[in-house]
């Protein structure tokens, strides 16, 4: 009946009890239960240790065996350095994603830029609003002025597993050397990014220059650059090389001057604001 179950349970929760605390000799009130505890997370931190480092696992078995077999144990710490560095390039670093930080001032293209890198169609930001998305993705805001007020981290996953943390830095809003950027040096820093690309249009300044010496000498980083908005580049020197709108002027009259139009944007995005040949630059 009722009473029997009742008391059945309290029998167990009893011994449940009992088997917690341990027998009445124990110092400590749970004492077998803290024991467990420790015991089991010792067994948790043997399993990721042979996980995490199965090369230094061996390596320290293959040593505790080796005490017990001769009194010559004599274990060399370039054998440590060995299976750590063994372990880290299979296992650590692999699974650490890079950190990909993009620089530059308000309206430059950056967050643009990131949308591409992220593999998310143009169309996603214009038809936020106006329909339902089956998958929301994060993306940082886009718009014809200032659009990104913060910091913003993006974590991609390619189709060959590759993971990338995209760093939308906040555009920088200064030009005055004197200013120095308005500290956007320090929001560089702050972003510890492992590779920084600094995104321009129009012209690659001395301001641009003092980014890109900053993240190269002072962070030891990678730093690529990359010239953004190369079609309205394109359209706006047709216009003057031709005469004619690309947009509304016929198709013989781009097929004659296309290329070279192509080519003198070429010449025009790889050059600094004083003419210098600006060296692996990526037109976007």
């Amino acid at each position: 009946d009722d009473d029997d179950d009742d008391d059945a349970l309290n029998r167990c929760f009893t011994t449940y009890s009992n088997v917690l605390k341990g027998s009445h000799d124990n110092a400590r009130i749970c004492e077998n239960f803290i024991e467990i505890c420790e015991l089991l997370l010792y067994y948790i931190q043997q399993t990721e240790l042979k996980k995490t480092f199965p090369s230094l696992n061996e390596k320290i078995n293959q040593w505790e065996n080796t005490v017990l077999a001769s009194d010559l144990f004599e274990p060399k710490i370039i054998d440590v350095f060995k299976s750590l560095e063994s372990d880290l390039g299979r296992n650590i670093l692999p699974s650490v994603p890079c950190r990909i930080g993009l620089i530059g001032e308000t309206n430059a293209g950056k967050t643009s830029l990131v949308l591409s890198l992220r593999e998310i169609k143009d169309d996603y930001s214009t038809n936020f609003q106006s329909q339902e998305l089956p998958d929301i993705i994060l993306s940082s805001p886009i718009g014809v002025h200032k659009s990104t007020y913060c910091q913003l981290e993006f974590e991609h996953t390619y189709d060959n597993g590759t993971k990338v943390i995209f760093v939308d830095i906040e555009g920088s809003t200064d030009s005055d050397l004197q200013v120095i950027s308005g500290n956007y040096f320090d929001q560089i820093k702050k972003a510890d990014c492992d590779l920084y690309i600094i995104v321009f249009e129009n012209s690659f300044t001395d301001v641009h220059r003092n980014w890109q010496e900053y993240v190269v000498n002072h962070l030891n980083r990678v730093c690529w650059i990359v010239r953004s908005k190369v079609d309205e580049l394109f359209i706006r020197t047709f216009k003057q090389d031709v005469g004619q709108d690309f947009c509304t002027c016929d198709e013989i009259t781009r097929n004659k001057y296309a290329e070279k139009v192509v080519q003198r944007v070429r010449q025009l995005g790889v050059t600094d604001n004083s003419g210098r040949e600006l060296s692996d630059i990526y037109l976007t």
